[in-house]
């Protein structure tokens, strides 16, 4: 791994964990033959010769005690946290998922640990730190307050050391909105319920990461991503509302002297008739092979094998329709998986009464991104999303689009992102939204009792201030206005909120303002871009790119496409 070293107090050398949280919940996925060959070491040492980190005897054997967990969640039993990761939203995630999150901590290789007072020891300029880290280094290196040794229970501290070598295996997390959102802090919340769960000798049952969990949106749930970063985004291709997906066309291509999915496009089999409806094709492959479930089954999981540049090959698995429509997702058709054994194996199976529906994902020289969106049946569900038009252009080099949509059949009721200098004057580096479920009662529209709210992946650069702002209450988004800066990059974006039920029906329907970024004096020419009446703000897809003033670069947002769908 190759990241810079990020933290919320500035750039540092060193991160350190500040906030611990709670919650898990997931399900199954098969090891890797590099999971299987690269256990976790699960030993600590302490310095030269186990004399020269400060660590006193009492000190060591907490550590001790904390990293005998840790080698119970990585390596013994690793599939509750697989499953606790695999159903958490991931911000920024820069393409990693479960399937290359989990091979980096089981390295096999012992963790150096020193022991020091926070108050004279600074960690990235702070001295209240509990653990602290450097980040992307080739050893697993940690700092743990003494005071923190003295307070904390061996499961607080063996979630801090999850969270710590995380950071040295090169993931980091932004200040802000996003923080408790990163692969560093989901793991610790994962680890910490995982230790009071009965499957490491706690007594209680796990909840969710931050953000819910995937397994538990309702309606809709797009499920984690395989695959990478690279290519470009393709918006959501989706079943019509009386079908399911049943089948695939996949063409494979070239990638050297091996093969990998080139292109991919879904069969839908209605309900009624059985008939079944193939989608337009992404990607470009040879003579595409097809593959359908049995008459009367849909698809309620996939799997296969992808790195963090492609996906090299999948298979899908089959159950009868109306055995999931009565809340069982058991397989009973397993079809062939197409493609080279590449990479690392992934499973991805949709909740309990859902079944797939619809895919998102990123397209290059193959299919470099896969998103299995999966919904629920015996409910009729909303028309598919549809992208507004760009405000904004490429301004500088290294572009890069991302698109991102709510899901838990959410709409979005705020907005994030970071302003900072690019160098010469404030841009807006990085944009977001924060999505809360919805649902119709007695016809009426309205944010899901109980729903909780979940982000969108920020997309951009990653420097300067988080920000954010909301909706008021019982408002949702239904559209932006950006301004334009001096390059030509989006300098400001302000969220136009309505109330829900207001904009649902045919009334007025008088907009707020909400203003996240305020960056006021530095407002070009601007661009409105508002969903139809009836639909709401669901997504974005955001592009960015390097700007090259002579006093340097940056990465700044300059493309913004509003993405609507009618809840």
């Amino acid at each position: 791994m190759t990241h810079a070293p990020l933290c919320p107090f500035g750039r540092s050398r060193w991160l350190g964990v500040f906030v611990l949280g709670m919650g898990c919940a997931g399900g199954p996925e098969a090891p890797s033959p590099t999971q299987v060959t690269q256990p976790l070491n699960g030993t600590a040492t302490y310095g030269f010769l186990n004399l020269t980190s400060g660590c006193s005897a009492a000190e060591k054997a907490t550590i001790d005690a904390a990293m005998a967990l840790l080698d119970d969640q990585v390596n013994n039993n690793p599939e509750p946290l697989r499953s606790c990761l695999r159903d958490a939203v991931l911000s920024p995630d820069d393409g990693e998922s479960v399937s290359t999150i989990m091979p980096l901590l089981q390295q096999n290789m012992h963790t150096d640990f020193t022991c020091q007072d926070a108050a004279t020891n600074p960690c990235g300029g702070s001295t209240t730190w509990l653990a602290c880290a450097s980040v992307g280094i080739p050893d697993e290196e940690v700092r743990i307050d003494h005071g923190y040794l003295a307070s904390g229970t061996v499961a607080q501290i063996a979630a801090s050391i999850l969270h710590e070598i995380a950071h040295n295996k090169g993931f980091r997390h932004l200040s802000g909105t996003e923080d408790p959102y990163a692969v560093t802090d989901q793991l610790n919340t994962c680890s910490r319920v995982l230790s009071a769960s009965p499957a490491f000798g706690g007594v209680t049952v796990p909840t969710t990461p931050t953000g819910g969990a995937r397994s538990q949106w309702q309606g809709e749930s797009e499920l984690q991503q395989v695959g990478g970063a690279q290519g470009s985004p393709f918006l959501g291709h989706y079943c019509a509302p009386d079908d399911l997906v049943a089948g695939q066309a996949l063409g494979l291509a070239f990638n050297g002297l091996t093969m990998e999915v080139g292109s991919l496009a879904l069969r839908c089999r209605n309900r009624f008739t059985n008939v079944i409806t193939q989608l337009g094709t992404v990607g470009v492959g040879l003579p595409p092979s097809t593959t359908d479930c049995p008459a009367g089954e849909v698809v309620v999981g996939v799997t296969g094998h992808a790195d963090t540049t492609k996906v090299s090959s999948l298979g899908l698995h089959c159950a009868p329709r109306t055995q999931v429509l009565a809340g069982n997702n058991a397989v009973t058709t397993v079809l062939p998986e197409l493609g080279t054994a590449l990479g690392t194996s992934f499973q991805r199976f949709c909740p309990t009464g859902m079944a797939m529906s619809a895919m998102h994902g990123r397209v290059g020289s193959s299919l470099e991104q896969l998103r299995v969106v999966c919904r629920t049946l015996g409910q009729t569900p909303p028309p598919s999303p549809s992208a507004l038009a760009t405000a904004g252009s490429t301004v500088g080099t290294s572009s890069v689009r991302d698109r991102e949509l709510c899901s838990d059949l959410g709409a979005m009721t705020g907005l994030y992102g970071r302003t900072g200098l690019n160098p010469v004057t404030t841009s807006l580096l990085r944009f977001g939204g924060r999505c809360r479920g919805m649902e119709r009662v007695g016809g009426v529209l309205g944010v899901r009792a109980g729903s909780v709210e979940h982000l969108t992946p920020g997309s951009g650069g990653e420097g300067g201030n988080g920000l954010t702002a909301l909706c008021p209450a019982g408002q949702a988004l239904i559209g932006v206005r950006s301004f334009a800066g001096p390059f030509g990059e989006r300098s400001d974006v302000d969220g136009r909120c309505a109330s829900i039920t207001a904009w649902d029906g045919v009334g007025a329907a008088p907009i707020t303002t909400i203003v996240p970024f305020n960056n006021v004096g530095l407002r070009g020419a601007s661009v409105t871009s508002d969903c139809p009446r009836g639909s709401f703000l669901v997504g974005f897809e955001v592009g960015s790119s390097v700007i090259n003033p002579l006093i340097g670069s940056t990465r700044v947002v300059d493309r913004i496409t509003p993405i609507c769908r009618d809840l």
